[in-house]
């Protein structure tokens, strides 16, 4: 599910990742498919690089810490925290980051939007499963 060849429309980020590819992201889930926590917890590792990024902070530096939110998204599979097709998703985007900076950008940007379109359509739950 990686992204990477479709980040940039025209030199400019594609509109359609926060809007129509977002939706259909969100739309791919189960309903009630994630609990919050789970969703909450991979969000705040995105958002809290790109945070970091703000504050002055290298991209050298973080695009390794970036990378290994993978490694935690299979772990919270294999300990039945998420379903597969949400650490596939993980997975996919982190993938999609290389080490231009504005591709993390974008990324992260588009997943906030999936995020947004999750609980919008149900897809979240409060509990864990």
């Amino acid at each position: 599910l990686k992204i990477d060849n479709i980040l940039f429309k025209d030199g400019k980020i594609n509109s359609d990742l926060l809007d129509k590819i977002a939706c259909e992201r969100a739309d791919s889930f189960p309903d009630k498919g994630i609990s919050s926590g789970q969703l909450r917890r991979f969000f705040k590792e995105l958002k809290d690089s790109y945070n970091r990024l703000w504050n002055r902070e290298d991209y050298k530096d973080l695009y390794p810490l970036i990378k290994m939110i993978k490694s935690q998204a299979y772990y919270a599979y294999n300990r039945k925290k998420i379903k597969k097709i949400f650490a596939d998703f993980i997975t996919g985007l982190i993938d999609s980051i290389n080490e231009d900076v504005k591709t993390f950008e974008v990324v992260t940007m588009h997943f906030e939007a999936v995020v947004g379109f999750m609980y919008g359509k149900g897809k979240v739950s409060k509990w864990n499963w």
